[in-house]
């Protein structure tokens, strides 16, 4: 006889909606059949409600998240989730990442519904445990919003060192750590049909292509990889000048910077900015010699996943998110954050073929990461949050 479901809410609560359609969706159909009704609270871009069309909840809330450094806009933000709260009376509020975080967390907290279960997914932790003067304040921040914290889910190791470490969740034996929302291997598989997706961009064919792929901010550090491409060009001899390119995926602010940079470096033929890319997996199949990332802090990043699972090396910066998928000289390499000397050599050291030979050989991606693997265990903590 099957178990009888019991009927609980949950409300995920994310920045933007399109951090629940990539992360998140995947998940509603598995939630609702276990008895959970699902609502959402998220942004979207200015003028544009296409996301919350794809959202795949009963219900859903736009709400204005403002990530500009000018934090107290939020406060309407956690006024009007704390409202919804209320009047929605949920059993489970659970918060992504760190913007979405805050909010959420305040709003439960204004609520004053005790028996409300949180659950935060830090999707990378913001800062390191270094000493300085905004990791200390973000972990007091951090360590504030643990009052309210019932379940935390960190990605990385060094994010559960710091978690555990000052005691970012009510209770420390709840602090749980998962390998990522799970890279579903039957979407990536593909066949070459989707080459034609690339031609549209234009890329030079005939080349070794490095693939960078996110949105271009100060976090992901894009411009540092401009400046290391261009020391290593600058530095090939004429006739191997013209083999290797430079492919960026995403927008941002920082786009038509980085865009100038590549100009006043005198590598703009070397370099093809691809803007938003809704669908990547050919560029990572068919097109990627090696995949770089000079990210300032990650949590398990999907692009480096999807490159392993791909079988192509990684060059990216020496952070954490990084290292727990990148084996130094085994599956790719790691540089100290931000030197773009040392990223220049990279780029030589494995355009040599034996080299990058071995490097592919040993680029795998662990079955752990997979989809069918991480939901078992996500789902099992749902279902049982309440015991």
């Amino acid at each position: 006889m099957a178990e009888k479901k019991t009927h609980k809410k949950i409300l995920f609560c994310a920045s933007a909606a399109s951090h629940i359609i990539n992360f998140h969706n995947i998940y509603f159909e598995y939630l609702t059949g276990m008895g959970f009704e699902i609502h959402t609270a998220a942004g979207i871009n200015i003028g544009d409600n296409s996301d919350i069309k794809l959202l795949k909840s009963q219900k859903n809330f736009v709400l204005d998240f403002d990530k500009s450094k000018k934090y107290y806009r939020n406060i309407k933000t956690v006024l009007a989730l704390a409202k919804i709260i209320r009047r929605e009376k949920y059993d489970i509020v659970s918060t992504h990442s760190t913007l979405a975080g805050l909010i959420g967390r305040l709003a439960v907290m204004l609520a004053r519904n005790q028996k409300i279960i949180v659950i935060h997914t830090s999707h990378g932790y913001l800062f390191n445990d270094d000493k300085n003067v905004k990791s200390s304040l973000m972990i007091f921040i951090e360590k504030f919003l643990s009052l309210r914290t019932d379940a935390l889910f960190v990605m990385n190791g060094e994010d559960r060192q710091i978690a555990e470490k000052y005691k970012l969740c009510r209770k420390t034996e709840n602090i749980r750590h998962i390998n990522g929302m799970g890279i579903n291997a039957e979407k990536l598989k593909s066949d070459k049909s989707n080459c034609a997706e690339l031609k549209k961009y234009k890329i030079p064919e005939n080349k070794k292509h490095f693939l960078c792929v996110g949105e271009f901010s100060k976090r992901k550090n894009q411009k540092n990889i401009i400046y290391a491409f261009s020391r290593f060009i600058h530095g090939l001899p004429d006739n191997l000048y013209n083999t290797y390119h430079l492919v960026f995926i995403g927008d941002g602010k920082l786009f038509d910077e980085c865009g100038k940079l590549c100009k006043t470096l005198g590598i703009t033929g070397h370099v093809t900015f691809c803007g938003y890319v809704g669908e990547t997996s050919a560029f990572y199949q068919f097109l990627a010699y090696c995949v770089v990332s000079a990210s300032e802090f990650e949590g398990l990043p999907f692009n480096i996943m999807e490159s392993l699972y791909y079988g192509k090396p990684v060059i990216a910066s020496n952070v954490k998110g990084h290292k727990d998928l990148i084996s130094d000289g085994v599956n790719g390499y790691l540089y100290k954050y931000n030197n773009p000397v040392q990223l220049s050599e990279l780029f030589g050291k494995i355009t040599d073929a034996d080299i990058y030979a071995d490097l592919r050989e040993n680029a795998r991606l662990d079955e752990k990461y997979y989809f069918d693997n991480v939901k078992k265990y996500i789902l099992n903590c749902y279902g049982n949050i309440h015991s």
